[in-house]
């Protein structure tokens, strides 16, 4: 005689069970994919989509305020990052983000203030200071970004590497008066 062993009730189920549970689980992976990819905001990075540096403040910078202070300065990697801060300081009508909280740009350009006081290590290199303090410091899924006025949201270490080139450029073009 040959004993069959019975499955246990949870594990005797119909074919229509069955496909109605694979069914749900598909369902509900599908609405999962769906929300993150449709909630999740992508952040550009200093580029547009069309692919043009994205800036904090008008361009041409010759006639602003920050790039005559900067070239009455001693022109050294501090003074490039006191330069950032001054485009920042115009720059009203930014939104600054970081670890998930919105800024204005009163509390952003106090906050740079702080790091350049509190972090800055004498001569050290404006991007390797921005790469430390910006770029390696920001919490994980949300990093430091600038929401623009249009509604894009750039990654912030990005947009200030493209200021510190715009700079440079600028500094490299012979002036019309020499």
């Amino acid at each position: 005689m040959i004993f069959r062993i019975k499955k246990p009730f949870w594990g005797r189920r119909s074919k229509a069970l069955k496909n109605a549970s694979l069914f749900v689980c598909c369902l509900l992976l599908g609405s999962i994919l769906f929300l993150s990819i449709s909630c999740a905001t992508p952040y550009l990075r200093g580029t547009t989509p069309e692919g043009q540096k994205v800036y904090l403040g008008r361009v041409p910078i010759e006639p602003t305020a920050a790039y005559q202070m900067f070239l009455n300065s001693s022109q050294s990697e501090a003074a490039k990052l006191d330069y950032l801060l001054q485009r920042i300081k115009t720059a009203q009508d930014l939104v600054y983000l970081h670890e998930g909280s919105q800024y204005n740009w009163l509390e952003a350009y106090r906050a740079g203030s702080w790091l350049l006081r509190h972090h800055y290590e004498r001569a050290e290199n404006a991007r390797h200071f921005i790469q430390k303090e910006v770029w390696r410091y920001q919490a994980p899924g949300k990093p430091n970004a600038i929401k623009f006025p249009e509604g894009s949201i750039h990654l912030l270490y990005y947009v200030l590497l493209n200021e510190l080139d715009l700079l440079e450029e600028t500094l490299q073009v012979p002036s019309p008066a020499a």
